[in-house]
């Protein structure tokens, strides 16, 4: 694989006096691995980095900073964190923007690294001759949770130099799902697509399609623990394993040609089915311009997961919640207070409506409604905003009857990843996948509303305006570029 290098040189940095080794970060259309390769070369020509930023740019340069030390590259020398006045030409006034300094110095290792990660470049990325087995990785949930865990399982094979065979989605009453990874993937352009990063066939070899796969469940696996010692010695005894991968592994400790094939499934591979493409695109272009794609969680299963009790909710919604709870209870007392100040609590449609309104989102915003079936209490935002539409609106009768949950799932990401903006009120599987693919898209419009702050605020007696103003100050500066998301690591070393 090949570093991010094009365009280094041309990049418009800040530069003042003589700290050439001074890189101004902003929200461009850059991706986060061209900056953390710039700040590489920086320190290899000057033995330190300074990496600053304004406002939003911020949780990018503290990303930029985790990335380089996390993997070894750097030691933070200084920090320095600050105010500046800026004019606010939105709401016409002068406006105060926190403004950050982080000065990085080599490691002792940051040469042996790079000599490291260049051989293994050159010599690391050809695939063995010879497989030791076929995994095949099973994948539970919503869809975005199964995309997720298939991305890793397509690393996790060419970690331990397997055959990957398609995988399989359980089906699911509980997600009201049926359909499989070809009803919702192109299967051919996925192998194409993964030619060279890791071997994928559709039908197993006759001597080994009679069998059934010795299964290696590895989804409540805690702590650190590598899949080469754990995993492989099953592969290279039964030659057919099936694979649930950990949701505790961190994908930064795999090699770099692992990385590749994890990060080529997810943001090249994978393509939705030309009939799921051309109804997205239908429509996408039905929708009125430009328009706010809003993924609204407020379900009965969502709510009861949750474990929180909400007062003013029809004797509808409270029938639903309760008919879903089963054994998990809702908190009570303190333990409620504390649970929902710490963000566990879903916002309800209206509470949406008023957080929108806080952040100076006019009420004729068309927005798309990015949401399952079952959604209660609706009336509180369409009430407010009233250029709502979903999939029910653009596509016939017999169109939406007959798609299943993955493939209404498959639009709604569809529509998300290219909409103007994005804004989540819960940030799941699917806003992951979301807000990393517009982020490599360099569609950075994409915002996650605070479920913690509209609780502390509210518990403290705070209402109107001052809550209102309260909540516009804590998402002013909010911005996702996908550190921290399902799969960060594809913004550090590669292009695609």
């Amino acid at each position: 694989m090949e570093e991010i290098t094009e365009g280094v040189n041309n990049m418009n940095i800040v530069v003042e006096g003589k700290a050439k080794n001074r890189i101004q970060v902003s929200n461009t259309k850059k991706p986060l691995f061209f900056y953390v390769n710039l700040a590489k070369r920086y320190m290899q020509q000057y033995n330190e980095v300074e990496l600053s930023a304004l406002g939003m740019a911020i949780s990018t340069v503290v990303s930029i900073a985790e990335i380089l030390k996390n993997n070894g590259f750097a030691v933070e020398k200084k920090i320095m964190t600050s105010t500046v006045d800026m004019k606010d030409e939105n709401r016409g006034r002068p406006v105060q923007k926190a403004k950050i300094e982080i000065l990085l110095g080599k490691t002792a290792k940051f040469d042996e690294l790079m000599a490291a990660q260049a051989e293994e470049r050159d010599n690391g990325d050809a695939l063995p001759a010879e497989s030791n087995g076929y995994i095949r990785v099973d994948c539970y949930g919503g869809l975005n949770q199964m995309r997720r865990d298939f991305c890793d399982g397509v690393g996790i094979a060419r970690l331990l130099n397997a055959t990957l065979v398609l995988p399989k989605f359980e089906v699911a009453a509980y997600w009201n799902e049926s359909s499989g990874f070809a009803d919702v993937f192109d299967v051919d352009y996925f192998i194409q697509q993964m030619n060279g990063f890791v071997k994928v066939v559709k039908e197993l070899p006759a001597e080994i399609a009679s069998k059934e796969p010795v299964q290696v469940d590895c989804s409540k696996r805690k702590g650190q623990f590598d899949y080469v010692e754990s995993v492989l010695p099953s592969l290279l005894k039964h030659h057919y394993i099936s694979l649930t991968p950990a949701m505790s592994q961190r994908r930064d400790r795999y090699p770099l040609h692992a990385k590749a094939a994890l990060c080529q499934a997810c943001y090249k591979a994978l393509r939705l089915t030309k009939a799921l493409e051309n109804k997205g695109s239908k429509l996408l272009q039905a929708i009125p311009k430009p328009f706010l794609s809003l993924h609204l969680r407020f379900e009965p299963d969502m709510v009861a997961y949750s474990q929180c009790e909400y007062s003013g909710l029809s004797s509808s919604s409270m029938e639903a919640i309760e008919a879903s709870r089963g054994d998990r209870k809702p908190w009570t007392g303190e333990s409620a207070r504390v649970w929902r100040n710490r963000g566990k609590c879903p916002l309800t449609p209206k509470e949406t409506a008023f957080v929108l309104q806080s952040l100076s989102i006019p009420t004729d915003t068309n927005i798309y409604l990015a949401a399952g079936d079952g959604l209660m209490e609706l009336e509180g935002l369409t009430s407010v905003y009233t250029n709502i539409f979903t999939k029910a609106i653009f596509l016939s009768g017999e169109e939406f009857a007959s798609m299943h949950g993955n493939t209404k799932a498959a639009l709604d990401y569809y529509i998300s990843i290219n909409s103007d903006s994005f804004v989540a009120t819960y940030f799941g599987n699917m806003d992951k996948m979301v807000a990393a693919m517009r982020s490599f898209k360099g569609l950075f419009k994409t915002l996650l509303l605070s479920r913690r702050a509209f609780a502390e605020f509210t518990s403290q007696g705070l209402q109107g305006n001052e809550l209102r103003e309260a909540l516009w100050k804590v998402h002013r500066d909010d911005f996702v570029m996908g550190r921290g998301s399902a799969l960060p690591d594809c913004f550090c070393e590669f292009k695609l």
